[in-house]
């Protein structure tokens, strides 16, 4: 189980309610979870999640590790028009996360 909160008293507080009914052990802060590897930054308070690991398990599943990667043809056309910006803080972080 996967547990998310900001508040650290209040996972500590469901991980006791949860140990009353099941047998638990605490693996610490999550690296890794359903084939998903998650990094953060405590610093700029950021989370990042991948997914490269299942990626290419998939790949080796249906032999098409070793084939040529080819780029999309949307890349060179694709244009943002001024209304998908960020307009917020909020949406500056969220395109800063998605886009590095």
């Amino acid at each position: 189980m996967l547990i998310v909160e900001r508040d650290k008293s209040k996972i500590e507080k469901l991980k006791k309610e949860l140990n009353k009914s099941f047998d638990m052990k605490d693996l610490g802060p999550a690296r890794q979870n359903l084939g998903i590897k998650i990094s953060r930054d405590r610093k700029i308070r950021c989370l990042w999640v991948s997914q490269e690991g299942y990626i290419h398990k998939v790949l080796e599943r249906f032999s098409i590790h070793r084939a040529k990667p080819v780029g999309s043809p949307l890349t060179n056309y694709f244009r943002a028009s001024s209304r998908q910006c960020p307009l917020t803080e909020k949406e500056e972080a969220i395109k800063a996360v998605l886009y590095t």
